[in-house]
């Protein structure tokens, strides 16, 4: 009896390890599947690739008149996006090549400073297409005889269908007041690339702008001074920032701060990761 009970648990233990072991397999099977399904469930690892160094342009001229602004961009590929933002006195007006297919970036657009003819801002966005144009000729009318400039950013890795996540555009209107600010947005995915823009009047200073808080963001590219050769009084600074977001949620508010007397704009564009299955 006791010899055929010992049987009975060696045939139990052998039955029970083959199970095991027919589900330990199974689990190894489905388990990158099920990793996969949650990852894109919960929101995609982000693949953000910046296409080069964005440049800054002026006019040709600082002279009241209609100017054109040709702006290189760094080479794109198919279903990039392209971001464009400028910096220009209230009552010019700077705009997109026509039928080019450059939208406004939503509460990012005629961001009019009026205090002073302050510095005012837009921002487009475009997907950029393979055959799309990749010199922009913007057309600036100066009403007021100063400075405005424009940039263009390249992104690889935002989703096409629907690029732009959260944005907004926000004015200081202050003498005194050393800091452009940009207030917060509300991202509702997680890994979205924050871009931090800001646009300001300079006199004569070689940087537009330092010390980005409270997040410590990337410096892409900044100008604060007129071409060479070509005078200046103020100048249209630009400032751009770019901050890799690891959760959903609100960005708070961000500043950098400028060298002296100040109107100026800043700007937050969070773009939306490309989902990934």
């Amino acid at each position: 009896m006791a010899a055929r009970s010992s049987s009975v648990v060696e045939d139990l233990s052998a039955e029970q390890m083959k199970f095991f072991r027919s589900t330990l397999l199974v689990a190894l099977i489905l388990l990158p599947s099920l990793a996969s399904a949650q990852s894109y469930l919960h929101g995609p690892a982000s693949n953000f690739v910046l296409r080069g160094r964005p440049t800054i342009y002026f006019p040709p001229s600082i002279e009241r008149g209609t100017y054109t602004i040709p702006v290189m961009l760094n080479p794109p590929h198919n279903n990039d996006v392209v971001i464009c933002t400028d910096d220009r006195t209230n009552i010019n007006v700077i705009t997109p090549p026509a039928g080019a297919g450059y939208l406004p970036v939503p509460n990012s657009y005629h961001c009019n400073n009026t205090f002073n003819n302050g510095a005012s801002a837009d921002s487009w966005y475009h997907v950029w297409k393979t055959g799309d144009a990749t010199t922009l000729n913007f057309t600036v009318v100066n009403k007021f005889g100063d400075w405005d400039s424009i940039s263009c950013q390249v992104w690889g890795g935002a989703d096409p269908k629907a690029p732009i996540d959260q944005s907004l555009c926000t004015n200081t209107n202050s003498e005194a007041n050393q800091y452009a600010t940009a207030n917060s947005v509300t991202t509702n995915f997680p890994n979205d690339m924050l871009l931090l823009m800001y646009a300001d009047y300079n006199q004569d200073v070689p940087d537009a702008c330092h010390d980005p808080n409270p997040l410590h963001a990337i410096l892409l590219n900044q100008n604060s001074l007129a071409p060479i050769g070509q005078g200046s009084t103020e100048t249209a600074g630009q400032c751009l920032y770019f901050f890799q977001l690891t959760k959903a949620a609100p960005t708070g508010t961000q500043h950098v701060k400028y060298p002296g007397f100040h109107t100026s704009v800043g700007t937050q564009i969070a773009l939306k990761p490309l989902p990934r299955r």
